[in-house]
């Protein structure tokens, strides 16, 4: 097994994700838990899994604040030159030794995307494609450089895509997903121990402008690269009470189907 999705775990065990130092203590209590669910090699493989899961987090925690703050600093100047300093190096290191990866569920997903001024929808092979050069800065991708971002529910697409409309809400169209294909993606979307300052810093709120660059996606951004450069197909994140995925392509689902919510006055 190469993850944790593969020992028939529920969706509320998959949760939390902890430290090194209490791996034994998770381990052990879920297989109390899951006497019938867990044989004794698929435990060993599971104490595995969060070994390895937790280690490749927590390597980022390893990196200080004021380091930290020198390396955003380094992308805001110029991003091109990031990865010949010392931190954008450790960062590609980790990132290219990462032990964990998840995959996508056989679930529906959802991706959202405005409606123009005409409220004309988008065709379902639109849907299916992320829109070209006309992206702003998001988390994961850099201005005109679009990415697939979908979520694991219906309002967790939709309020991802308020976040960057302003003040006035538009009417959105939402695409029901079926995954048609496997993708490998790194899972940031867990918990992890306060001192992990890295990954606060991927999760900082902002309301961005189009066409202007966001310096609290920079860091992001640059994650993002580092997984393209080493072949991992996408990044799974936090959003507020439901999990926000992004991939570098777009051909990894199906249609399943349609939802407009349109916005009265």
């Amino acid at each position: 097994m190469n993850d944790i999705t593969r020992v028939g775990l529920t969706a509320n065990q998959l949760k939390n994700q902890f430290p090194s130092m209490a791996i034994k203590t998770v381990a052990a209590s879920l297989q109390k838990e899951l006497p019938m669910t867990l044989s004794g090699v698929q435990m060993k493989e599971l104490n595995t899994t969060l070994q390895n899961a937790a280690y490749s987090k927590e390597m980022l925690a390893e990196i200080s604040l004021p380091d930290l703050i020198k390396f955003e600093s380094e992308l805001f100047e110029n991003e091109y030159f990031a990865n010949e300093s010392k931190v954008g190096k450790k960062i590609f290191e980790i990132i290219s030794g990462w032990k964990h990866f998840v995959h996508l569920g056989d679930t529906i997903y959802f991706h959202a995307r405005c409606l123009g001024k005409n409220n004309q929808p988008y065709l379902e092979q639109e849907m299916l494609k992320a829109p070209v050069m006309i992206s702003s800065h998001g988390r994961y991708n850099e201005i005109g450089r679009s990415c697939y971002y979908f979520a694991d529910t219906k309002e967790g697409a939709l309020t991802e895509v308020y976040k960057h409309c302003g003040s006035k809400k538009p009417s959105v169209q939402i695409a029901k997903l079926k995954k048609c294909k496997e993708a490998r993606l790194i899972d940031l979307s867990q918990n992890v121990s306060k001192n992990n300052r890295f990954i606060d810093h991927l999760r900082f709120k902002v309301d961005n402008t189009p066409g202007k660059i966001v310096k609290e996606y920079l860091l992001p951004n640059f994650v993002a690269g580092c997984c393209k450069k080493v072949g991992i197909d996408g990044i799974k994140y936090q959003g507020d009470g439901y999990n926000c995925y992004v991939t570098w392509k777009d051909d990894y689902f199906s249609f399943e189907g349609n939802d407009i919510v349109e916005i009265e006055g």
